[in-house]
Parts: structure tokens; C-alpha cells; sequence
């Protein structure tokens, strides 16, 4: 949010340098939001420098924490897996069809596949308004981060896609300014209700029971 933000002051690019931090030290995936600040700066002409500071403070921090932890390389070690043109032609079919996620209710998984394909329209266009309206950090995240995951030489499925979930529903409701003479707020409110509804038949549909037939091997306890 920081990012979306005007940021006038030192201490406010710092404080996004850490928060970026943050981000690679939850997962190492983390990385794709370090070019976002000093892109968007290229783009609208800015000074260049807090943005660097911030991405600078972000690196500094993390080869602090690699250094000193000893923290491993987590994903990244995926990437000595070698990077081919049937990775990628593969991920390119592959995850698109792991967005049906955001409509699963745990119960239908063709209701889930019809509501997906009626929702993906609405989305294209709700992300074709958001370019038209100028591009922003969300768009920027969201083209290094998927570009990241199709060049993954691994496939990991809706765990990768987590992170544009959020941005999928977001598109979708800006889509909705399509239809013409239908209250766009009432629509909205609809959806939102229909994807609170998904979610929570999913959820309580759940095997929730604890596993701990891991908690014995040595990496989980270390």
C-alpha cells in the first residue's frame, strides 16, 4: 500500500525498503516486488533515487538475513532446474486453469468451472480499464510476479497464484462496469456475497483435523 502512495520523506522510503524486506523474507518469490517502485518511478518520470533507496534497503537486508541466518535458499533452489520453452509453454496452459480456485466451494467443481467462465470476461475488462487509467504498482507486481511463476521450472499449482487472487476479484468488479443500466453497486454486492458464500462452504467442507505425522522428522524441527 505504501508503494500506491505518495512517499515524500526519507523515512517513508525506508520504511518501504523494510516492508519490501518483509515480503522476501516471507518467500523468496518475495523478490519480484523489489523492481516494482523504481519502474513505477521510471514510468511517471520521477527521481529515481528513494525508489532505489528503498529496493537497495530491501537487498541489503535480505543478504543480511542469507548471511548471518544461515537461512538457505528456500524456491530458489527450484531455479537450477534448467529454464525450457516446454516449461514455459506448459505454464502458460497450466496455471490459467488453476484461477478457477477463487470460485472452488469445496462441494461442485463444475459450478465452479461455470461461474469461472462467465467471471473471465468481466475480469479482462476490468484490467483493460485499470491500464487504461494509467499503469500502477498492482500491474507492475503482477507482471514481474507472473512472469516469475511461467518461468518457474517447476509447476506449484493455486499455491503460486495466491497472490493474484486478491487482484483477480479486484478486476472482476472493475469489469463490471460493462453492463450498462445495471446497478453497478448492486452487482458488486452480489458478487461479493456469492464469493463469501463459495468461501465459507469450502472452508466448512474442510478436513480440518491436525496432522502431526511431520512434526517428528528433523526439518520441522529445526
Amino acid at each position: 500500500r505504501l508503494m500506491l502512495s505518495h512517499l515524500t520523506n526519507l523515512k517513508g522510503w525506508i520504511l518501504l525498503g523494510v516492508c519490501l524486506y518483509m515480503t522476501c523474507a516471507a518467500r523468496s518469490v518475495g523478490l519480484t516486488l523489489l523492481p516494482v517502485a523504481p519502474a513505477l518511478a521510471l514510468l511517471r518520470r520521477r527521481n529515481l533515487t528513494p525508489a532505489l533507496l528503498a529496493t537497495g534497503i530491501a537487498l541489503a537486508l535480505v543478504t543480511v538475513q542469507d548471511v548471518a541466518l544461515d537461512t538457505g535458499r528456500s524456491y530458489l533452489q527450484d531455479l537450477q532446474a534448467t529454464i525450457s520453452i516446454a516449461t514455459l509453454r506448459s505454464n502458460v496452459i497450466d496455471y490459467p486453469k488453476e484461477l478457477v480456485a477463487v470460485w472452488v466451494n469445496g462441494q461442485n467443481f463444475t459450478v465452479a468451472k461455470i461461474l469461472y467462465l462467465l467471471s473471465l470476461p468481466f475480469v479482462v475488462a476490468g484490467l483493460w480499464i485499470r491500464l487504461q487509467r494509467g499503469l500502477k504498482a498492482l500491474e507492475l507486481y503482477l507482471l514481474f510476479y507472473v512472469l516469475t511463476i511461467l518461468l518457474w521450472p517447476s509447476f506449484q499449482g493455486t499455491r503460486f497464484l495466491l497472490p493474484v487472487l486478491p487482484a483477480f476479484i479486484t478486476y472482476l468488479m472493475i469489469g463490471t462496469e460493462l453492463l450498462h443500466g445495471v446497478s453497478a453497486t448492486t452487482l458488486r454486492l452480489g458478487l461479493g456475497a456469492l464469493l463469501c458464500v463459495t468461501y465459507l462452504v469450502n472452508y466448512y467442507g474442510k478436513d480440518r483435523a491436525i496432522d502431526t505425522t511431520g512434526f517428528s522428522q528433523p526439518e520441522f524441527i529445526s
